[in-house]
């Protein structure tokens, strides 16, 4: 009899379990479900990879567009705008600073400085070579040792280093008359180049170039500024010798008299940084955003 009860009471456990859902699980349908969802978590993976490699470094402003670049996408506006432009702008600010001439300030004081001791050297030349009224002919002629001791006994000296073989020569053909009158013109001819402006090696001014000016401002002592078309030294010397040339003397006192005036010719040209950068800032001034 308790056997039979004890049997009644399992089935009822059993049966009561199965109500309540207890019952354990199919194994087959446990390893189903558990597929699923590391299929599922490996897709998932893989588009976070895909996602992050094709995207990483990129910005979320649209397509980036750099100076010289070709564009792969075309970039269109819903609507028409403009907008200004710094790179263009700046273009343009650039090209208006390369055509303003750069300013120079004029000196003079190196040229009067060089007159006013060749004309009072040749004056006092002319008293020492003088001879007395019952001197020989023969003795009139200037010797080079004689000018040379002339020059070393000058009191102002021989700062401009000029060659007494050049001055016999010249003294000697042409007679003190006409030397000093040739001697004057020359200074002329030199007094004009000096006022066109004359630059050295130091400026670095590369003329020669197409893309560089060939005109520069250039202020006078008077406060003037006059567009010029300025010489480098080697110019400055051809035009000397040029127009020296046309003097009708002979061909060695045109020699000697290029030689006395090339010793005093340099560069008389000094650049002015303040004034050109305020040209320079009025000219972009006018200018308008593009």
């Amino acid at each position: 009899m308790s056997l039979f009860k004890q049997t009644n009471r399992k089935k009822a456990e059993v049966q009561r379990q199965r109500r309540l859902g207890t019952k354990r699980a199919h194994p087959v349908r446990g390893n189903l479900h558990s597929g699923s969802m590391i299929a599922f978590s490996l897709h998932v993976l893989f588009w976070m990879l895909a996602v992050a490699i094709c995207f990483f470094g990129l910005s979320t402003a649209g397509p980036l567009v750099q100076e010289n670049q070709v564009s792969r996408v075309r970039i269109t506006a819903e609507v028409p705008f403009s907008y200004t432009s710094d790179i263009q702008t700046d273009r343009r600010m650039e090209a208006v600073r390369q055509k303003v001439p750069p300013i120079f300030r004029l000196d003079l004081s190196q040229y009067r400085s060089f007159r006013d001791h060749s004309r009072q050297l040749f004056a006092d030349l002319r008293e020492f070579a003088e001879l007395p009224a019952n001197a020989p002919q023969e003795l009139a002629e200037l010797r080079g040792e004689e000018v040379a001791t002339f020059l070393r006994d000058y009191p102002p000296g021989n700062p401009f280093n000029l060659r007494p073989d050049d001055l016999a020569t010249l003294y000697n053909q042409l007679g003190p008359e006409r030397a000093a009158e040739v001697l004057s013109e020359g200074l002329i001819i030199l007094g004009e180049i000096y006022r066109r402006g004359i630059y050295g090696e130091e400026n670095h001014l590369r003329l020669e170039d197409a893309d560089k000016l060939t005109l520069f401002n250039v202020e006078d002592e008077s406060g003037q500024l006059r567009e010029v078309d300025i010489l480098s030294m080697e110019e400055g010397l051809r035009n000397l010798r040029i127009q020296l040339m046309a003097f009708d003397v002979p061909r060695q006192s045109t020699t000697s008299l290029f030689r006395i005036l090339r010793s005093g010719l340099q560069p008389n040209l000094t650049f002015d940084a303040d004034k050109t950068r305020k040209r320079v800032q009025a000219a972009q001034a006018a200018v308008d955003p593009v």
